[in-house]
Order: structure tokens, then sequence, then C-alpha cells
């Protein structure tokens, strides 16, 4: 008794054919063996029935696998598990008129998982093809009808995706709509009277009989609450506790009240306000630059050669910065060292 197996690469056949050992034919399908028509979009209105031709390879292929599927007393199509292996699966039911096709899957070509799925064969799902199916008539039905379109409105030869149209579509329609909107307002009045009794009544007007066919009057009372709502803030500022902004400046991301009387800053600390850290003690040294005091600060030089461990230096800088970005080396004395022979900072001999 011989079971053909087809499966979708070559690569496959080499490997699936010894694990299944005596009394199986392998072979592979290479890819779809049937498509709809190249130079038709092959669906008719409006049953949206598909029209199929076999591919310029499938023609040769099916005529081995005919051969082959006559001198085998089973056939079981193993192409991949998705759904463009299973719409294979059933073009090559079709197309070597198989009565009853037993399907088989798998997720891992080993033994095992290749014995157990032998072991337990199903039928078709058509669900799954008829989902790919789907998926190929609104490929061909989108670029025939809208490819042409967007190549003459373009000048130049494009192709429209099922996808990215339906969501072009999408934006293109709601900014329609944004740009043909009016802004209107909606007053509502209510009345209460006070009675002598000390029971009370109220009194709505009704907007109805002003309204023309299909106009619609908004009074919505929660939506006129959010403006007073309670809500928490994400990054509240530590002086007036209003809601601070992340801001991309000159020199990288910072954290800036959004009350534009309120001059707090904070650094931005992996996208969330850092803490500012305590300013250096004073100096009482003035920049030769900008006559702003210098601060002094402890740094690390970097590795002269690879290997080397970095060392501590220490050294004077302005406040100003970043508007001056003056550095000093420290002295014997303690003393920033001032001079046209001064070296930079950190390139002191250490």
């Amino acid at each position: 008794m011989t079971t053909l197996v087809i499966v979708e690469s070559v690569k496959k056949v080499e490997k699936i054919g010894p694990m299944l050992g005596n009394g199986y034919k392998v072979m592979a399908s290479v890819g779809h063996v049937r498509d709809l028509p190249q130079k038709e979009i092959g669906i008719e209105l409006p049953s949206y029935a598909l029209t199929y031709e076999p591919t310029d390879r499938g023609k040769s292929i099916v005529a081995k696998l005919r051969a082959a599927a006559a001198e085998s007393d089973r056939v079981i199509l193993a192409t991949d598990p998705d759904r463009e292996g299973e719409a294979i699966a059933w073009h090559l039911a079709e197309m070597l008129r198989l009565k009853n096709p037993e399907r088989v899957t798998f997720t891992a070509i080993t033994k095992d998982k290749i014995l157990a799925a032998f072991a337990s064969p199903r039928p078709l799902d058509m669900q799954r093809v008829y989902a790919q199916e789907a998926r190929r008539a609104l490929d061909r039905m989108i670029g025939y009808r809208v490819s042409p379109a967007l190549s003459d409105a373009t000048g130049q030869r494009l192709g429209a995706g099922r996808v990215q149209s339906a969501g072009v579509r999408l934006v293109v329609e709601r900014e329609r709509a944004i740009a043909a909107f009016k802004s209107t307002q909606h007053y509502g009045a209510e009345l209460v009277f006070n009675n002598d009794d000390a029971t009370s009544w109220k009194a709505q007007w009704d907007t109805k009989p002003h309204l023309a066919d299909g106009e619609t009057y908004l009074l919505d009372d929660e939506l006129g609450k959010l403006d007073s709502a309670d809500l928490p803030v994400a990054h509240p500022c530590p002086t007036c506790s209003k809601p601070l902004r992340r801001i991309k400046g000159q020199h990288g991301f910072f954290w800036a009240c959004s009350d534009r009387e309120c001059k707090t800053t904070l650094p931005d600390a992996k996208g969330k306000p850092g803490e500012r850290k305590a300013p250096p003690p004073p100096t009482g040294i003035a920049c030769p630059k900008c006559g702003k005091e210098l601060a002094h600060r402890v740094g690390t030089s970097k590795p002269v050669k690879r290997g080397m461990k970095p060392r501590p230096y220490d050294f004077y800088s302005c406040t100003g910065f970043p508007k001056c970005d003056a550095k000093y080396n420290t002295g014997p004395d303690g003393k920033p060292v001032f001079g046209d022979d001064a070296k930079p900072a950190q390139e002191v001999e250490a």
C-alpha cells in the first residue's frame, strides 16, 4: 500500500520522507498550483464567485502529482497549517479530483510530531479556505479598481493594498468631517418655581419644536462637568502643583511647569521628572568670560589607553552653563588656574 504525501516545499520532502519510512511517497506542490487569472479580475458579480486557473508552474507540477496519485492507494495533504496552506490543500484536492481529501498539519518537523500528526488526519477546514479566498478577492478588487486611480492621481505606477486603502479612506472621511464641522453653542433653560407651601416644581425648555428634521441638540450635563472635574495630575509641579510638561530643548528633554508664571524646571529622568541636584557651594570666584560665579565640581577623566581605569579630578565650571561653557583646572592651591597658557580641564597630567 502506497500513500502519497503532498507538502509545500522541496526541503520538507527531504526531511519528512525518511521519517515516514517505506510505503510513503512525499512530493511538493512548490506553493500555489492554482490562482486567480493574471489578466482578468476573476470575480463574478453579484455572487462574488472566484474564477481560478492553473499557474504556469502549477501545470507541470499537477501533472506529476496526478500521475503519482493514480499509482497510490491514499493521498494526504500536508501543506502548511495556516490559511494559505489550507487553501493550497483545497486547490490540490480540486485539481487531483480527490473525493475524500485527508488533511494533516504539524508545527515542528520532528519524528514524534510527524508521526503524531499522521496518526490523526482530518478533513479540510473550509472556513480557513473561505477566509483565504476573501483576502485574495479583496487584494484583487482593490488592486484592479484603486491602483489605476492612484497611479493617475500621482503620475507614478503605484499599487494599492487592501489594508492601507481602507485605512486611508477612514482617515480621509474623518478629515473631511472635521473640515466640514461647524461649531454651534447649545443652551438649556430650567426654571424652578417655589410654592407658598414650601414645595417647588421645575420646567425645562423643550427645544424639539425649533429643530429641523435630522438636527440634534446636545444638552449633556456630564459633558459640561468635565471642565470642573478634579482629574489627577500625572506629574504635578513641586512649586505650584500644576501639571508639568516634557519639553525638548536645545540640550535634550526637560520638564517645565504648565503655568507660565511659574518658572520651575526639572531635568528629565528616563521620561519622568527627575530631581534637581543641589547647587554647589559658593566659591566667590567670578568667571573671566561672563562674570558669573564659578562652581567647584568633581569629574571623571577619560582613560588614555584601553584597559586603564578613569581617574577622578576636580575642576571649576561656570554656573552660567549652557550659555557659558568655561571650565578651569584646579591648581595646587585649590583655586582655578587662569591664563592663556592654562590647559583645558581634564588635560592636566595625573
